[in-house]
C-alpha cells in the first residue's frame, strides 16, 4: 500500500512504462486508472491514462489545483507545467543535483 492517497491534485510519478520516471498531476481516477496530465506532452484536454499500480504517489500534492478540479474549474496546461517544475527542482534539490 502507498503512503499517499492518490486523488486529484496529487504528483505522482510513473513507475512502468516508456514515460517510466515522468512526473504527472492526477487529473481524476476511475476504478483502477488515474487520468494524469503534465500540461506539456500530456495535456489536460488529453490526459494520459495509467493503472495506480503503475505510478507511485509523491508527497506533494497542490491544494490550488485539487480545490479546482474538486471545483470543475478551469485550468490551464501553464499551472501543471509550474507545479511540476517545482516539484521537479525540489526533487533535484534534495538528491544535491544542481
Amino acid at each position: 500500500m502507498e503512503p499517499y492517497s492518490i486523488g486529484p491534485g496529487r504528483a505522482v510519478i510513473s513507475r512502468m512504462g516508456r514515460d517510466k520516471g515522468n512526473i504527472y498531476i492526477v487529473c481524476a481516477v476511475e476504478g483502477d486508472f488515474v487520468l494524469a496530465a503534465d500540461g506539456n506532452k500530456r495535456p489536460l484536454a488529453k490526459p494520459k491514462r495509467k493503472r495506480i499500480k503503475h505510478i507511485k504517489p509523491l508527497s506533494d500534492i497542490s491544494q490550488t489545483l485539487a480545490e479546482k478540479f474538486r471545483d470543475g474549474k478551469k485550468i490551464h496546461d501553464t499551472e501543471l507545467k509550474a507545479v511540476i517544475k517545482r516539484i521537479e527542482a525540489a526533487r533535484a534539490a534534495a538528491c544535491g543535483d544542481s
